[in-house]
């Protein structure tokens, strides 16, 4: 048991220093503009993809994740991933050509599709219990969003000395990788093998329940993105700040973030399936105080508010992805969940000008009641559901209790 706890461990720290690899963007968000002053003769559309690419190909090979580990295994599927987001990371500098830099962007993005799913199909394989698999992801969260400020602030700090720069940083993913060959176990147990082989063809997905999850979950992280992603923006439209307190305002998010992260655990023992109710009710709250906003102070305490609710919301969806399938087809439904994720954060700057030209505006704050209405529709559909399984729960244990109750009067 000594053993399996100190295995456990040298894992987690793997996993959450891997997870280097997951934040690997917040490494060239600071440097976007030494790359746009290198390439002058670059289109919008070559930098945009420069810092967005990476996410749609996340969202595809996080969906094909699911599809390779079964023939390969998740610890092999991550080695490879996180290889091929190193090579592309650190030689994304290597040659001062704007289409090679894009080309080894799209590689970064492979590797985080692959790298991000597998993580969360490790943890939900090693810590069976739903008790310490809720822990584990909060804590794998939670250093994820620890490590993505960091990397901000580092990255911005060496930014400054050139663009190029910052790709040194990713030479801390070398050992990292190496950790994975000694510490990350071949979690292809026999009994998933068994599985697999045995009883496949009887496991079926309900598709009903994996559909709406992740479209409660695509939502949620389109109304995050409204604001998350467009937070500077947002104070110099409302005249509560300039560049320095957007990136305040930023860094309070992803505080925010792994506040909500690696409070997980409790929060999910207070609320279980109410979590994301509290979620869904928490950024709607946070919109209606920008909506009165006068302040930068106000705008400071949306930004926390909205990381906290979206840590939380984050842990939970990623978390029940793992629980609404059969143990062999956790990969591909942690696949569509994370390959979700990405989509809705990619779409939500488009959804803000759809919805500026739907109503006639040209601020973010002018789309913000619609938001509104769509987080507290969003709340009470949670609140539904959450009361439905609960009752559901309750007459399962009714009829476990009962039926012990008959055995035990028969055995007598």
């Amino acid at each position: 048991m000594e053993k399996k706890n100190k295995s456990n461990v040298l894992l987690m720290v793997t996993l959450c220093l891997a997870s280097f690899g997951i934040m690997a963007d917040m490494v060239i968000i600071p440097a976007a503009g030494g790359i746009a002053a290198a390439f002058p003769a670059a289109g919008p559309g070559i930098m945009n993809y420069i810092l967005t690419g990476p996410t749609l190909f996340m969202a595809i090979f996080s969906l094909l994740s699911g599809k390779f580990s079964q023939y390969i295994s998740d610890k092999k599927l991550m080695i490879i991933g996180f290889g091929v987001l190193t090579v592309g990371a650190i030689f994304g500098a290597a040659f001062q050509n704007i289409y090679y830099l894009a080309f080894m962007r799209s590689l970064v993005g492979i590797g985080m599709g692959l790298l991000g799913v597998t993580a969360m199909a490790i943890i939900s394989k090693t810590f069976v219990s739903e008790s310490k698999r809720v822990a584990m992801i909060g804590i794998y969260n939670g250093a994820m969003s620890a490590i993505g400020a960091v990397m901000g602030l580092v990255g911005g700090f060496v930014a400054g000395f050139g663009w190029s720069y910052v790709f040194y940083l990713y030479l801390i993913l070398i050992p990292i990788w190496i950790m994975m060959f000694f510490f990350v176990p071949d979690v292809k147990t026999k009994q998933e093998q068994a599985d697999e082989t045995i009883f496949e063809k009887d496991e079926k997905i309900s598709w009903l329940k994996v559909s709406g999850l992740n479209g409660a979950f695509f939502v949620f992280c389109m109304m995050h993105g409204l604001v998350f992603y467009q937070i500077a923006i947002l104070v110099m439209e409302m005249g509560v700040g300039e560049a320095v307190q957007s990136g305040v305002a930023a860094s309070l998010g992803t505080v925010g973030s792994f506040v909500g992260c690696v409070t997980f655990g409790f929060s999910y023992s207070l609320f279980k399936r109410f979590t994301p109710f509290v979620c869904f009710f928490m950024m709607s709250f946070s919109y209606i105080l920008l909506l009165i906003a006068s302040s930068f102070m106000v705008v400071a305490i949306v930004s926390t508010l909205l990381g906290v609710a979206f840590g939380l919301g984050m842990s939970y969806y990623m978390m029940q992805s793992t629980m609404v399938v059969p143990m062999s087809k956790v990969s591909l439904s942690i696949g569509i969940t994370t390959s979700v994720s990405a989509i809705g954060a990619f779409l939500s700057t488009y959804a803000t000008t759809f919805l500026q030209r739907i109503l006639h505006v040209d601020t973010i704050v002018g789309i913000i009641p619609v938001a509104i209405g769509v987080l507290l529709v969003g709340a009470i559909l949670s609140f539904r559901f959450g009361m439905k399984e609960t009752k559901q729960q309750m007459a399962i244990k009714k009829a476990a209790a009962v039926s012990a109750i008959g055995k035990q009067r028969i055995e007598n």
